[in-house]
């Protein structure tokens, strides 16, 4: 979640923008599974975890809306995880979303 300060009044937006990126590599990968999971050391500007949160969140109910099985980690895990994924070059990747 990069440029809090803009993005704060276009949430809607900016979880519609993500939703788009998780639909397109679902669709490349023919999967309906999503898992949702915050990677902050990826970035290098970070929004308040407040904002990030409620955006996860919201995004996590957009994703269900359009028929996708979801799961989200709880924000602020690190480092202790057990994750599969399809053998697909695609299947596991991450994005960058702002506005």
């Amino acid at each position: 979640m990069e440029d809090e300060d803009e993005n704060k009044g276009r949430a809607e937006e900016l979880v519609e923008k993500a939703f788009e990126e998780i639909q397109d590599v679902a669709a490349m990968v023919k999967s309906k599974n999503i898992a949702i999971f915050p990677f902050a050391h990826l970035s290098g500007k970070l929004a308040s975890p407040d904002f990030a949160i409620s955006i996860l969140g919201e995004l996590e109910s957009r994703v269900r809306k359009a028929d996708y099985e979801v799961i989200r980690a709880p924000f602020g895990w690190y480092k202790e995880f057990e994750f599969r994924s399809k053998g697909h070059p695609l299947s596991a990747l991450s994005r960058s979303v702002s506005l």
